[in-house]
């Protein structure tokens, strides 16, 4: 139905706190404890002095956040005059302050920049093909190392067909 349609709250259980799961002793759970040392009325962790009884539940009834009342949800304007504020010193600061206005480069100092960008990208493509090459390199040197592998795998093959004996096998024919 969508947000216009009717509210419908979660029935719970009868035993919502589940008491009958908690107190059940054949759970693995309750087993590991009292392998550790535990024993039931005691409290969790070094000291014993941890939660006694497990975690209950109930049921939240309204549509505020988790952790949230109604005392918080009221304040969410609180902070809004501080960034007000800081908004306010930013502005003004950006308007006291104008950038200085570029002074024009002259002529050789554009060039220069432009022979470096040259430079730069004739090193860019010299570095690009010493990568190419080293990869070509690993490449070729893999294939040598696959075809002396193949290789040695055929001479084994073939010298353990040698050295085996030849074994007669009989074959017996049977009447249907």
């Amino acid at each position: 139905m969508g947000l216009a349609g009717q509210k419908v709250k979660q029935r719970l259980s009868e035993d919502p706190n589940n008491l009958a799961w908690s107190n059940d002793q054949s759970k693995f759970g309750f087993k590991m404890l009292m392998k550790m040392g535990w024993a039931p009325g005691k409290g969790l962790g070094v000291n014993e002095d941890g939660n006694k009884e497990h975690v209950k539940i109930r049921l939240k009834e309204n549509t505020l956040g988790l952790g949230a009342d109604k005392k918080t949800t009221d304040n969410w304007l609180g902070n809004t005059d501080a960034f007000s504020q800081l908004l306010a010193d930013l502005n003004s600061r950006a308007t006291e302050s104008p950038e200085p206005a570029k002074e024009e480069e002259p002529v050789e100092e554009k060039k220069e920049k432009k022979k470096k960008r040259k430079r730069s990208k004739a090193d860019d493509d010299i570095e690009e093909s010493e990568k190419k090459k080293k990869k070509k390199d690993k490449k070729d040197k893999k294939e040598k190392k696959e075809k002396k592998k193949s290789k040695k795998d055929k001479k084994e093959s073939s010298s353990s067909e040698e050295n085996e004996p030849e074994q007669k096998t009989t074959t017996v024919l049977r009447n249907a």
